[in-house]
C-alpha cells in the first residue's frame, strides 16, 4: 500500500498512515506549510524518522519530484517524540489529533 494523506491540520491531524503504509511518496517540497512539508523535510533529511525508511526510487516530473520510500521498521519512542515536536503549534490547538492520536497509535503497537 502507498499512502495517499490529506493535509488539512485542523481536519485531518497527524498521518499515523506514515507508520502503517508500507510505501510513503515525499516530495523535495520541504518547505510547505501544512503536514506536507514538515513529512517530506522527515523522511528526506536526518531525523528520527529517517532511520525507519529506505530510499527506492525517484520520479521527477514537471517542476517536483516525488521520492518513493519503504518502512523498514515500526515507529519508536525516539520517533513519536520527534514528530510531536514538529507539530507542536499544531498539538496546541488540536492534541485531540495530534499528540493524543500519536499517544494512542504507539500504545497499541506495543
Amino acid at each position: 500500500m502507498i499512502l495517499w494523506e490529506s493535509s488539512v491540520p485542523s481536519t485531518h491531524g497527524f498521518p499515523t498512515g506514515i507508520w502503517t503504509s508500507e510505501y510513503v511518496m515525499v516530495t523535495d517540497r520541504v518547505d510547505e506549510g501544512g503536514i506536507v512539508g514538515p513529512i517530506n523535510a522527515a523522511l528526506r533529511t536526518q531525523s528520527p524518522a529517517a532511520v525507519h525508511y529506505e530510499y527506492v526510487t525517484e520520479f521527477p516530473l514537471d517542476g517536483i519530484t516525488l521520492y518513493c520510500y519503504r518502512r523498514t521498521a515500526r515507529p519508536d519512542a525516539e520517533e513519536a517524540d520527534y514528530f510531536k515536536q514538529v507539530f507542536a503549534e499544531y498539538d496546541a490547538r488540536w492534541p485531540e489529533i495530534f499528540s493524543q492520536r500519536i499517544d494512542e497509535y504507539m500504545q497499541s503497537v506495543q
